[in-house]
């Protein structure tokens, strides 16, 4: 910890995306730390708290960006900001992840304050369940993934040129300041309608935002070579069944309630008929396909970083009830 603060010390560390559900954690933390930190970002903060760092900057448009860079000079680049979202149709729906990156490695080039920069990906340039043999191999299976396949080959036609840089593929981060899908996770335990899937249950990769956060910053110091991939996830993978059970138990000291998975299969069938009419309903094929798959991402490409301060699956849901408990009494205290 005591290398890294020395590394951002006098330093100022740009996050695009920083309004986001990583970014606002990823700002809260260099702002704790006493780093000068500035946010571009076309939504405001999340937190209230980061107002002052926040800079209204759409990175499709690149004169608006250039003159961002050129008033503000970082020193170091995070680069978060994307549309992370599964609704796209057509590659032309995720501009951020194509026209945005490309914008950014310009001006990142032409920016000679800039000495390092940390590329945000995606796990899912490959297929659920699928782990790549190299970094130059990919599966997509969805539009979104087709988009930071782009983003990655982007970023290696400008390699180069670009001053030192990691890319880095978030795994399935959750915590403080998330939002769907795990936020509809823990509210459905909270609320008791969540059940375990018998005999299916998988295990995953999954990332508590304040680890993801701490191996993003520490990549910036760590030594590799340049344009290496590595995987933004805890070591430990995750069964959902117990993590569901630990959320449980902390809430109300039980664990919750269980259900054959052939009643799980007839949901997802009658999702997949309401969903084609223009419906919406919480089950579909899609979706019990990525809830009963395993995915567990190699540990060999996931940081494992000197002065990681991680936090376990245990304290990390100690942690997201508090600050769901806490968000929720300030959104009523809003509305009254």
């Amino acid at each position: 910890m005591k290398e890294l603060l020395e590394c951002l010390n006098k330093k100022k560390v740009l996050v695009t995306g920083g309004s986001g559900f990583i970014g606002t954690n990823l700002v809260e933390w260099l702002l704790s730390n006493s780093i000068d930190v500035i946010n571009f970002d076309i939504l405001p903060p999340r937190n209230i708290n980061q107002r002052e760092q926040y800079c209204n900057v759409d990175i499709t448009d690149y004169a608006a960006l250039k003159v961002a860079f050129d008033m503000h000079k970082p020193s170091i680049v995070i680069h978060l900001a994307a549309r992370t979202d599964l609704g796209g149709g057509v590659l032309e729906d995720y501009p951020a992840n194509i026209e945005g990156v490309e914008n950014i490695c310009r001006n990142i080039i032409e920016c000679e304050a800039v000495s390092h920069v940390i590329f945000a990906s995606s796990m899912l340039v490959c297929s659920v369940g699928v782990m790549p043999k190299n970094d130059l191999e990919y599966h997509p299976t969805t539009v979104y993934g087709e988009s930071k396949v782009l983003t990655e080959k982007i970023i290696r036609k400008y390699s180069e040129a670009l001053p030192d840089y990691k890319v880095v593929r978030p795994t399935s981060i959750w915590g403080p300041w998330f939002k769907e899908p795990y936020v509809d996770f823990f509210n459905m335990v909270i609320s008791g309608r969540y059940v375990n899937i018998g005999g299916k249950s998988c295990t995953k990769t999954y990332g508590y935002v304040s680890n993801a956060v701490n191996q993003i910053l520490e990549l910036t110091t760590l030594k590799s070579e340049k344009g290496n991939v590595f995987y933004l996830g805890d070591t430990a993978p995750v069964n959902i069944a117990e993590w569901a059970n630990e959320i449980s138990t902390q809430l109300r000291g039980k664990k919750v309630r269980t259900i054959p998975f052939l009643i799980f299969k007839m949901a997802a069938l009658l999702g997949d008929v309401i969903i084609r009419l223009g419906g919406k309903f919480p089950m579909s094929s899609f979706r019990l396909k990525n809830m009963t798959t395993n995915n567990v991402i190699d540990n060999i490409k996931i940081p494992s970083v000197q002065g990681t301060h991680s936090k376990s699956l245990k304290s990390g849901v100690t942690e997201t009830l508090s600050w769901i408990k806490s968000n929720d009494e300030r959104m009523k205290n809003e509305k009254n």
